[in-house]
């Protein structure tokens, strides 16, 4: 498991500290690795199910910064890639993104840049998406709401990210153990439920 992903995992279970973090301004240039987009009502948080890492994780969403980019080109474009497993993200939808929804903030950790947006920031960022006419091969129809988004999005074993939930908000988070042990046998549970 990447020492980032370690990390998070860790800090979810109770394990580590939360690292210092520092409000930062989009369009100022800082040295960055990665910049991803955090949604959140203040309560709850999206987050992501990373099924092909070397250990299976729970994780925010966005990833590495190519050459030549902005922190928010590379939060916007992350995040689009990976919410709807787009390969080649259009110059003109990322710009028009950036323009049209402006962070709440935007918080350098480390070397890992994010920017943070409410759920009603992410329902505008769905519908200019939606006007630009891309199909994913995640959604039958193209989500227009944090719900849809969630709920009618295709389990794909290819997908960087399978699943998508909301965690609660809540400073130093725990997943009980229990729970997380359970998981496989609830799953068999209801597969069999289904097949019968």
């Amino acid at each position: 498991m990447s020492g980032t992903r370690k990390g998070f995992m860790n800090y979810l279970i109770g394990l580590t500290r939360r690292r210092s973090t520092r409000k930062v301004h989009p369009e100022v240039a800082y040295e960055y690795r990665a910049a991803g987009a955090v949604f959140t009502d203040g309560t709850f948080l999206l987050a992501a199910y990373q099924p092909h890492k070397p250990v299976p994780v729970i994780s925010g969403i966005g990833g590495k910064k190519e050459a030549g980019e902005t922190v928010m080109y590379t939060a916007i474009r992350e995040t689009l890639e990976e919410l709807f497993e787009y390969k080649d993200v259009p110059k003109r939808l990322i710009e028009e993104i950036i323009e049209s929804v402006q962070p709440k903030k935007v918080v350098k950790n480390g070397s890992y840049v994010f920017a943070v947006y409410n759920f009603k920031d992410l329902t505008k960022m769905l519908s200019i998406v939606k006007r630009h006419r891309l199909k994913s091969p995640l959604y039958k129809e193209f989500p227009d709401t944090l719900m849809k988004l969630i709920f009618s999005r295709e389990v794909s074993p290819q997908a960087e990210l399978s699943h998508l939930a909301l965690l609660p908000l809540v400073p130093g988070l725990k997943i009980d153990t229990n729970l997380l042990e359970d998981i496989p046998q609830i799953k068999g549970v209801l597969d069999n439920s289904l097949t019968r």
